[in-house]
This record gives structure tokens, sequence and C-alpha cells, in this order.
């Protein structure tokens, strides 16, 4: 699938860190990595520059979002969501052999101009950047980051599906992470049997991003009966 040519990716700025809001960070993001450098004075960063920088892979990159500060009417938070695959620790210590993913995330507080307009249009600038790199480095169609990114994705739930835990898990994990990726969505919980293929009937597709389905078998075959047979 052909892609516009890739632009460059090189900025840098200083933040606060929300949890040290007093002490200067230096975020550098490029197309693979973002790096967090603390900011001391030149003659203890000279001795200790290694230690003080982190660079995050894109690829543990899922989101970000802006926010405006709750604290500072012209200041701008900036939140990294990161999905970090590693392996896991036993009770007893010994590490696992399975690998999970760990979330965490990083909060930056940006208040370099005196007013919120010029500090959040800085704040949108670093944002679509990171989208950016995010779709690229999994080779996503950039479509889908410009156009069908304002659409939304139909995703029905039968609520006795999977066992009766297919809203619970569609409700405690997939919506959380669909947030903090900005994905579109609304979801549809089914009522009866063949609600689905009743609802789907009446759809415009070319106004979804996609539909997704959390059920068993029958939520699928409903589905799929009415666009393929």
């Amino acid at each position: 699938m052909a892609q516009e040519e890739c632009k460059s990716i090189d900025l840098e700025d200083i933040f606060f860190y929300d949890r040290h809001s007093s002490q200067q960070y230096i975020l550098k993001l490029s197309l693979t990595n973002l790096s967090i450098i603390l900011k001391q004075d030149e003659n203890k960063a000279k001795s200790s520059s290694i230690n003080n920088t982190r660079i995050i892979p894109i690829d543990d990159i899922y989101g970000c979002l802006c926010m405006k500060s709750t604290k500072n009417s012209n200041q701008c938070y900036l939140t990294f969501y990161l999905y970090i695959l590693k392996r896991s620790h036993t009770f007893s210590g010994i590490v696992s052999k399975k690998r999970d993913f760990h979330r965490t995330q990083h909060t930056f507080i940006y208040g370099k101009y005196n007013d919120y307009e010029t500090n959040y249009a800085e704040i949108i600038r670093w944002h679509n950047n990171v989208t950016y790199a995010i779709y690229l480095r999994r080779n996503l169609p950039f479509d889908i980051m410009t156009t069908k990114r304002d659409k939304r994705a139909l995703v029905f739930v039968n609520p006795a599906g999977g066992a009766g835990k297919a809203y619970r898990l569609v409700m405690e994990y997939a919506v959380g992470i669909w947030s903090e990726a900005e994905f579109n969505y609304q979801i549809i919980v089914t009522e009866y049997a063949g609600y689905a293929r009743e609802y789907v009937q009446t759809l415009e597709l070319s106004e979804w991003s996609g539909i997704i389905l959390a059920s068993g078998d029958g939520l699928i075959y409903e589905v799929n009966n009415v666009y393929f047979f």
C-alpha cells in the first residue's frame, strides 16, 4: 500500500514533570524515540547526563492526550500512554517466561508562553507529531490518521457472550485503551438474538470506520450474513 513520503520529526522543548513540578525536563521527539532528559546545571550535567536520560521507543507509546491545566490557566498537560511488553516476576521472585503488557503513563506540564492559546497550539503540534510517529511505526495508512480518524467504530457487545464476560471485558480493558489512543467508538449492547442483524441493515457503512464484535460466534454470523450472503 503506497503512502506519502515520510516527513522527519525533530521536536525539542522544556517541560515540567507532573510528579515533580519544580524540576525541568527536556523532551526530544524523533520518528523512533521520545527522549526525556532531566535538566540540570552545566557542571552536574557533564558528569551525569547518561543517568538522567530515558529513551522511550515510539513502539511503546500507544497514544497521547492534551489537557488544560486546572492549576494554572496558561498551562497545558501532555500525557503519554505506554504499554511496554516485558517479562513478569512470580511471587517467589522468579522471572516468568511469559511476557505481558505493562501500562504506565507520563504527564508533562507545558507553560513556555504567557497565554494559553499559544501554549495549547504548541502542545497540539507535539500531539500531532507523536500520533504521526505512532502510525508510521505501525505501518498504518495515513488516511486513517486524517479522515477516518474522525469516524466512529460501531461496537456490538453481547452481554451473554463469552460465558457472560464480554461486556465486563470490554468495559474493564478495551474502553480504557481506546480512550487513550483517541479511538472513536459507539457501543451497542444487543438486547435479543438477531438484534445486531436488524441494526446493521439500517446502517450507512461509509459513516463508520468499522464494526467490532464482542461476543461468541453467533454475533459474527448475524453481521456477516447481512453483507456477504
